[in-house]
């Protein structure tokens, strides 16, 4: 019998998986952002934006380190019916659609770090 659909796998089967370029690209991504904007960047990694300046100064080197941990750093907040919906927008080829969901991920990740912080960062 297969997997049931709502199970997650266990973290010992993902051992050949890797997302250690993606990681890395996602930390050089979040610390420009930083270095640019380290309020944003707080908010939209859901950290207090001391642990963002923090970011900000990390240099290529220390970043790279990232490399050695395979597994996804960063999960997606968003429900599984949004990425459903997503999925089924590129399938289709549904650019308007696509722009629609888009826009309402946006939506959702400020509703969630509202309800996490109270509306205010620490």
């Amino acid at each position: 019998m297969g997997r049931e659909i709502n199970s997650k796998p266990k973290y010992g089967m993902m051992t050949d998986i890797d997302f250690s370029h993606v990681n890395l690209a996602y930390l050089i991504q979040a610390r420009d952002l930083a270095r640019q904007n380290p309020a944003a960047s707080a908010l939209l990694l859901d950290i207090p934006e001391p642990l963002a300046c923090r970011l900000a100064s990390m240099t290529p080197a220390s970043l790279a380190q990232i490399t050695e941990f395979k597994p996804p750093l960063v999960s997606p907040r968003l429900h599984a019916w949004w990425w459903e919906r997503l999925l089924r927008a590129l399938t289709d080829g549904e650019p308007g659609e696509l722009r629609v969901i888009l826009e309402h991920a946006g939506l959702l990740t400020d509703a969630a770090n509202r309800q996490t912080t109270g509306g205010n960062r620490p």
